[in-house]
């Protein structure tokens, strides 16, 4: 029993033989990227990023919490489209702007993902600050929705807008194809065509090589995220990872550093992790941290990375956590026994994620994630780390409910061990 429990989102700290970790980042952009240019200046491969809209809403997530036959719903706000005097939002989005140029590669990419409300703002502050000879493309990304009572044309699409570096950057591309046809298929079959103007005229012809497919337009007929698809993790504003994986197979190669600075549910770090690509996610949210590390700690075989929270901003209320330690030779157990959070909300089922930090000391580095399946799958609550050497301790835990509230425990034991080393996770 020990042994699956320990492999139920189990997430080890190691050495990473490069010694690149991903991170996962909770604060403002005001603090995170003054932070971010300090060491990534000029250096993000691909920069995406799906900021709030400006659509004057508050919206929410859901989660069901608790155990057994003691489940609930619960909701909290997971960010507020709010921006007060006019003109906020757009000195917000140009600042932000202005700080992810910064971040650029030379041969980098930058995808800002609006709709109709703010598209055509981004579109003029990114003319500024790249120059029109920037931009690249404006992709249609048009979805298939339930239709809403209007006066107006039905809104199926969001805009992307696509732009390199500068003018004179040559960014990295590559040519993707969409399916040929059918009426394609049906007169030419899957051969390669060309044009013949061997007769004076232009005709069709054939190669006797199979077509690849035609290449990839600037619209996209990508289907939403269902309300029941496997990929639902219920976060508000989910993207589908079609769109992500289309737009890090165009613009990058796999080992190219990747950065979401409003990652929501965690869609593009999802995908940067599948693909092989390294990543940078950042949020202000709780509820978009704790949605993206559940999330990413689902995935097999994940690479080593780190949560970090840069500045005050942001997050939810400080919620209580009660834990025990017990030492058996150069073995700790760690065992939750209660979480108190926000409002009166009791008990381990309203936990997303908790890690251990087997070492102490003034900065939290984990010795192991734990996150709660999407699938109400139960929470893991128990984990053992092993000791290499006899000594007193203090054993850290970090904790994040389901409605991005956080929480931290200390404790301290003592190992009567007689081993040489250091804390390791089992």
């Amino acid at each position: 029993m020990r042994r699956q429990l320990l492999d139920a989102g189990r997430y080890p700290r190691r050495d990473p033989p490069d010694g690149w970790r991903n991170r996962l980042i909770h604060g403002d952009l005001a603090a995170v990227l003054p932070a971010l240019r300090r060491e990534f200046k000029n250096k993000i491969n691909v920069i995406y990023v799906d900021p709030p809209f400006d659509t004057g809403d508050v919206f929410s997530c859901k989660a069901m919490v608790g155990s057994g036959g003691d489940k609930t719903r619960a909701e909290g706000a997971a960010y507020e489209d709010r921006w007060g005097a006019e003109g906020g939002y757009l000195a917000w989005l140009r600042g932000m702007l202005e700080g992810l140029v910064e971040l650029l590669h030379p041969r980098g990419s930058l995808f800002v993902h609006l709709d109709w409300r703010a598209s055509h703002h981004a579109r003029l502050l990114l003319d500024e600050l790249l120059t029109p000879r920037a931009f690249r493309a404006e992709i249609i990304w048009r979805y298939r929705r339930w239709p809403t009572r209007t006066s107006n044309l039905q809104r199926m699409h969001d805009t992307i807008l696509y732009y390199a570096s500068g003018p004179d950057a040559a960014p990295v591309f590559h040519t993707l194809y969409e399916p040929l046809a059918p009426s394609t298929l049906r007169t030419f079959g899957t051969r390669k065509q060309r044009a013949d103007f061997s007769s004076g005229e232009r005709r069709s012809g054939m190669l006797a090589v199979e077509s690849p497919g035609v290449p990839l337009s600037d619209v996209w007929d990508i289907s939403i995220v269902a309300p029941s698809g496997k990929e639902r993790v219920g976060y508000p504003t989910q993207k589908p990872e079609a769109l992500l994986e289309r737009i890090l197979r165009v613009a990058s190669d796999e080992g190219d550093l990747v950065l979401d600075c409003c990652c929501g549910s965690g869609t593009t770090l999802a995908v940067a992790e599948r693909l092989g690509r390294r990543w940078v996610g950042c949020d202000v949210g709780g509820p978009a941290v704790q949605t993206t590390l559940r999330r990413l700690l689902s995935m097999p075989g994940l690479r080593p990375m780190s949560v970090q929270r840069v500045g005050e901003g942001g997050g939810g209320a400080r919620g209580r956590l009660r834990a025990q330690l017990r030492a058996e030779g150069l073995e700790v157990e760690v065992k939750l026994l209660d979480y108190e959070g926000p409002g009166g909300k009791r008990g381990l089922g309203w936990l997303g994620a908790w890690a251990i930090d087997g070492l102490g000391g003034e900065r939290f580095e984990a010795d192991g994630w734990f996150g709660r399946p999407f699938r109400r799958a139960p929470l893991p609550g128990r984990a053992v780390l092993t000791f290499r050497r006899a000594g007193v301790y203090q054993v850290v835990l970090r904790a994040i409910d389901l409605l991005g509230n956080e929480a931290q425990w200390e404790g301290e034991i003592e190992v009567p061990g007689f081993r040489p080393g250091r804390a390791v996770m089992r």
